[in-house]
């Protein structure tokens, strides 16, 4: 993502995800800001782009099910988010739609609500809590977060969803321009005592541009 003018953004996200039902996703993203002078900046995106879903064949190895094709979708994002001060909120709406003529229940519809304050203690460090809210046709989730900022460039959190799902992550952005970051979660041992139960590792490289 980046911004090409003051108040013009445009991105482009690639994911893929889940290793039994492959979701692969790529969209194009276009954001404008509106400055709202003493009440802050309100930002709307919209996401524009195509996924392909494809179930992994060590599933039907496992299940002994016999597999659909690969199945494409369009999907349509759009998001508006208001800062002020210390206080960022935001809302989102997500669209997969079926390409095929007949219904397909893999048709997904779903909604993301997000809230953090900045809190400054002192001149060295900053306060962040944070929560997310994500539901779908699917499935609903609630996620917290602290998190504490070293000099705007080292922090350390802990992160919590209400699923039983415990976390910690840690991070450093240097010069402004590069970001190394690692998190470790337990899974989710209320729900699901052998899924994950030895917890997740995640690493994250970025590069910021601009």
């Amino acid at each position: 993502n980046m911004r090409l003018a003051e108040k013009h953004g445009v991105g482009l996200n690639f994911s893929g995800v889940n290793p039994n039902k492959n979701v692969l996703t790529l969209t194009g993203n276009y954001n404008y800001q509106f400055n709202l002078k003493n009440a802050g900046k309100l930002s709307a995106g919209l996401g524009a782009g195509l996924s392909r879903f494809r179930e992994n064949p060590g599933y039907q190895n496992r299940y002994n099910t016999v597999l659909p094709e690969a199945r494409n979708f369009i999907q349509l994002n759009l998001g508006v988010a208001h800062k002020w001060k210390g206080l960022t909120t935001g809302m989102s709406l997500l669209n997969r739609i079926s390409t095929e003529t007949e219904t397909n229940p893999l048709r997904l519809a779903g909604f993301n609500a997000h809230a953090e304050y900045d809190f400054t203690v002192g001149e060295l460090f900053q306060l962040t809590p944070r929560v997310i809210y994500s539901s779908t046709s699917v499935r609903s989730r609630i996620n917290t977060d602290l998190t504490v900022t070293y000099k705007k460039q080292f922090s350390l959190g802990v992160m919590y969803d209400l699923r039983g799902d415990l976390g910690f992550h840690a991070g450093w952005d240097i010069n402004q321009k590069f970001r190394v970051a690692y998190l470790y979660n337990s899974g989710f041992p209320n729900q699901h005592p052998t899924y994950f139960q030895n917890g997740r590792h995640q690493f994250t490289l970025g590069f910021q541009l601009r």
